[in-house]
């Protein structure tokens, strides 16, 4: 499933006019990575990097320690946020407490309560987490992402003609949206 520009751009004037969507697939499948599984994979920089990006952006940098929570019920969760027309609330509340408070999704009664702030019915949580009708949708998404090319989170989909891959500066996601618009001006 792709998620619309108005989830994604309300931060940027650019972003927002722009045909963007986002890929949304699981990251890891398998279980929690360490943050020394991202440096063995990103290199040395990428803390400091992805630190000076939120930054940049006045945005706060305190991922949980130690670990990159497992995004499954996440995700299956934010269906069924989708379904009851408070996904932006869900979405937002999520990636504040991911990304600014520390609190790792993979652990079940802090997700209850973010969904429950969000506004997602009490019926709903246990339909998504219990008996997990989503997980069929967002195991076709994860499949559309990878058949993309999407190998990281978060993946846009620029008017479907460009992928850009990962946390990436405003500055970037501008440069192709931009060229996406060259690429249909062209045609």
């Amino acid at each position: 499933m792709f998620i619309g520009r108005d989830e994604l751009g309300h931060r940027s004037e650019t972003v927002r006019r722009a045909n963007l969507s986002a890929i949304v697939r699981e990251l890891h499948a398998s279980g929690p990575l360490s943050r020394s599984d991202l440096v063995a994979r990103y290199g040395d920089g990428y803390d400091a990097r992805t630190r000076e990006m939120f930054a940049a952006e006045d945005l706060v940098y305190a991922p949980p320690a130690g670990v990159v929570s497992n995004t499954r019920m996440a995700l299956e969760l934010g269906e069924q946020a989708r379904a009851e027309q408070v996904h932006r609330a869900y979405h937002d509340r999520v990636m504040d407490a991911y990304w600014a408070e520390g609190v790792d999704l993979s652990q079940r009664p802090a997700l209850e309560q973010l969904a429950r702030d969000a506004g997602v019915s009490a019926a709903g949580i246990e339909r998504a987490l219990d008996d997990r009708v989503w997980a069929g949708a967002v195991d076709d998404s994860t499949r559309r992402a990878q058949a993309a090319g999407a190998t990281g989170v978060p993946s846009f989909v620029i008017d479907w003609r460009l992928l850009v891959i990962g946390a990436q500066p405003r500055e970037l996601l501008a440069e192709a949206i931009a060229q996406a618009r060259a690429l249909t001006a062209e045609e």
